[in-house]
């Protein structure tokens, strides 16, 4: 089963996605919040995909983003509500 990083600014939204995913049956999820090392986060736990929220990425989740798929390209899967 595929290692999921969930990358998103509101607390109580990634915890409702977390349940969902669990559900659906993806057992390891990481959860990080936007003003985070993204990929401090991405080297130290290594997903194999990066689930984050479109509407709220500022610039330095971008930055790290771009950092991210340069360094260890992974898939990335933008979501909205």
């Amino acid at each position: 089963m595929h290692k999921l990083m969930l990358v998103d600014q509101d607390p109580e939204r990634s915890a409702s996605l977390e349940v969902a995913l669990l559900v659906a049956g993806y057992a390891h999820i990481i959860r990080v919040g936007q003003g985070e090392n993204l990929l401090a986060a991405v080297r130290t736990h290594q997903p194999d995909i990066i689930l984050i929220d479109m509407q709220s990425p500022d610039r330095d989740t971008l930055e790290s983003l771009r950092n991210v798929s340069r360094e260890m390209p992974k898939p990335i899967v933008f979501f909205a509500e």
